[in-house]
């Protein structure tokens, strides 16, 4: 009877650990973003994905996600018959491939360019054996065998102008392929650039799950990732001198994860996840006396606006156009907390995967103005109209970069 059970148990105990060997893998290519919030620095997106799920132990790949994931943010929930046991994560490098639709559009147009570059070459080659046929045979009728002056003429008319059609026809052939030459080589450079971010690793979440019999499985993922950020930027608009300002608040936002977002709802926070909540230490400070040194106001007025030329550039056309037509701040919605402020945007935004910046508007606000002149003949010979602004401590204002238009003219760019 003891026997019995001790051997029981070894076999009780070999199938607990061989039972995840048989597990069944399911890779999941795509998954669906929900909602993408921006911070100033990084965002927090969350994804989902309805899965069949097979009885038993299996693994389950969330494939095609950035690199660049903050490994601690990862949360993955689910709603189903089954029990989540694990959630790991990896870097793939050798994964399905993944051309976009541009690199195929691409790789075909390179196709036939080359096809009928390959064909010209071809072309040129035939004509300049025929050339060598008929300057080999130039001497007509051998060194004993005299030619009638009749048929020599008519043989080197023929030669003649046989060379300088062929001759004609390779440099026609030869200009269209310094053409297409041209053409293929800047697809290559595009397809370089593009398989180099296709050719970049990216992120896998595996998921183990258990479930007593076959089921489906609605799954949320969520994880905070970087290369993402939006920055402040105001458009000041005067109309005239007694008008109030017109303030409209907008988000310069850039995403560079390596894939794109389609018709996803964004929200905006101004709160920095990636700084930390370690509370700072307060260093004493050592002052000293310097000597003064003066500085002409001139001079330092020069360089404050080289400063801002370098920082602003001038407004595209789009911006001078009204905005009756409707804004994206009119669907934007503003919730104030003690750490953030968080702008939700009901219509859907798509932002490809770029260095550059989108911008959307968020906020638009109408501010009492009191305007004065100001002017410093000995430096400027200008005088400046001034618009004096109360109360501004009211509004959520960050510090960014301002185009200011007077009179629907844009008459310069500030940093504040």
């Amino acid at each position: 009877m003891n026997i019995f059970l001790k051997r029981s148990l070894v076999v009780v105990a070999g199938f607990i650990v061989a039972y995840p060997c048989f597990a069944e893998t399911i890779y999941v290519s795509k998954t669906e973003i929900n909602q993408v919030t921006v911070f100033t620095n990084g965002a927090t997106i969350q994804r989902s994905a309805t899965i069949a799920v097979p009885a038993g132990y299996s693994e389950l790949k969330f494939e095609n996600l950035p690199p660049s994931i903050d490994l601690a943010s990862i949360s993955v929930t689910a709603t189903g018959d089954f029990i989540i046991l694990n959630v790991a994560h990896q870097l793939d490098y050798l994964g399905p491939d993944r051309k976009t639709g541009e690199m195929i559009a691409l790789e075909d147009s390179l196709e036939k360019l080359q096809s009928t570059f390959d064909g010209n070459m071809n072309n040129i080659a035939a004509l300049q054996e025929e050339q060598n046929v008929l300057l080999a045979n130039k001497n007509v009728g051998g060194t004993n065998t005299g030619v009638k002056l009749e048929d020599l003429k008519s043989i080197s008319t023929y030669v003649s102008n046989r060379i300088l059609e062929i001759r004609n026809k390779i440099g026609s052939i030869n200009s269209k392929n310094t053409g297409l030459k041209r053409q293929i080589d800047r697809i290559n450079q595009q397809l370089a650039e593009l398989n180099a971010a296709r050719n970049e690793p990216f992120s896998t979440i595996q998921v183990s799950v258990s479930a007593n019999a076959k089921t489906t499985g609605n799954f949320k993922i969520s994880y905070f990732v970087g290369n993402v950020s939006w920055t402040p930027q105001y458009d000041i608009r005067v109309k005239s001198a007694d008008s109030p300002v017109d303030l409209l608040y907008k988000a310069m936002v850039t995403q560079n994860t390596g894939e794109d977002w389609n018709q996803v709802k964004v929200r905006l926070s101004t709160g920095n996840p990636a700084a930390g909540s370690d509370k700072p230490t307060l260093n004493p400070w050592f002052l000293n006396f310097m000597p003064q040194v003066m500085i002409k106001s001139e001079s330092k007025r020069n360089d404050y606006r080289n400063s801002n030329e370098s920082m602003l550039a001038m407004p595209s056309v789009a911006a001078e156009l009204k905005l009756d037509a409707g804004s994206t701040y009119q669907w934007v919605t503003a919730t104030e907390s003690q750490l953030s402020t968080e702008y939700d945007i009901s219509l859907p935004y798509s932002i490809a995967s770029s260095s550059n910046p989108i911008s959307i508007e968020i906020k638009k606000d109408i501010l009492p103005a009191k305007y004065s002149y100001f002017a410093v003949p000995k430096i400027e010979r200008e005088a400046f109209l001034v618009a004096s602004i109360t109360g501004w401590q009211d509004f959520d204002f960050r510090q960014g970069p301002a185009n200011i238009y007077f009179e629907n003219t844009f008459v310069g760019g500030h940093f504040y």
